[in-house]
C-alpha cells in the first residue's frame, strides 16, 4: 500500500521495482565525528524526496539530523 501510495505521489513516472531499487540504494556511510556520507542521488531519488519533503540531495548529514528526519516521517 505505502509503494503505492509513493508510486502516485511520484505522478506514477516509474514502477514499483524502480522505486525499491531506489529506495534500497540510499544509504549513509559513517564518515567521521557522528557525519554520514551519503553516495546515491538519482532522478527517482530526487522525486522520491520531493514526494515525501526529504532532501536526499544533502551529501553529508550529521546523525542528529538523521533522527530528525526519522522522527518528522512518524508523525
Amino acid at each position: 500500500l505505502l509503494l503505492r501510495l509513493l508510486q502516485r505521489e511520484t505522478d506514477n513516472r516509474y514502477s514499483t521495482k524502480t522505486l525499491v531499487n531506489a529506495m534500497n540504494s540510499i544509504s549513509g556511510t559513517y564518515v567521521d565525528k557522528n557525519y554520514y556520507m551519503f553516495d546515491y542521488y538519482d532522478e527517482v531519488v530526487e522525486n522520491l524526496g520531493k514526494a515525501t519533503n526529504i532532501d536526499f540531495s544533502k551529501r553529508f548529514m550529521t546523525l542528529g539530523e538523521i533522527k530528525n528526519i526519522i522522527s518528522q516521517t512518524k508523525k
